[in-house]
């Protein structure tokens, strides 16, 4: 079994179309590691995880974050 992800927020209608808020998606595992993530860039308002494999079973979290709380 897979999972596919599609997050996408609004651009600001200037230059190249930033969006309005980066973003950065991570599919949590029940255990607590992270099995896929991604970011938006600054010329792109969507972001995807495509066919992440579900191994795991429990509880899944979709944490999405924006960019001025990214710890790393």
């Amino acid at each position: 079994m897979t999972v596919t992800v599609d997050f996408s927020t609004p651009n600001t209608g200037s230059g190249c179309n930033p969006p309005d808020v980066l973003v950065r998606l991570e599919l949590v595992r029940p255990s607590g590691t992270v099995a896929a993530t991604t970011a938006t860039c600054y010329c792109s308002y969507n972001a995807r995880l495509d066919a992440v494999p579900i191994n795991e079973t429990g509880t899944w979290t979709m944490r999405v974050r924006a960019y001025e709380q990214w710890v790393n």
